[in-house]
């Protein structure tokens, strides 16, 4: 059996975290994580653990999307405004606040899960 590296364990922790929230889709801005991240959603979709749909993907692409889906939806007739379960799927980021409103130090980088 081949060892876990530490970059291993981390992704996979990251992965069970969001998983835990049920998501459509996982948001980065980190350019390397779509990748370390993508290999744990694999891993876990070989196993059973996560939906075959989940994806993992740039914050960018999230909005081009969301800007995309918005201009197409306010199009449709009789329908002005996109509603907002269906212009973006669930992105996992926690607070950037602690309990007592002071900075959390684990989301220090900007929020997210990564």
């Amino acid at each position: 059996m081949a060892r876990r590296t530490h970059r291993q364990a981390i992704n996979e922790g990251r992965i069970d975290e969001a998983l835990a929230l049920n998501p459509d889709t996982i948001s980065t801005a980190c350019p390397y994580c779509p990748v370390m991240l993508g290999d744990a959603v694999n891993a876990k979709k070989a196993a059973g653990q996560a939906r075959p749909e989940l994806e993992v993907i740039d914050v960018a692409q999230l909005l081009a999307r969301s800007v995309r889906l918005r201009k197409e939806t306010a199009a449709a007739p009789g329908d002005s405004c996109a509603r907002s379960d269906d212009m973006m799927s669930v992105l996992a980021t926690p607070s950037a606040e602690g309990p007592d409103g002071a900075p959390d130090p684990g989301t220090q980088r900007g929020g997210s899960l990564t």
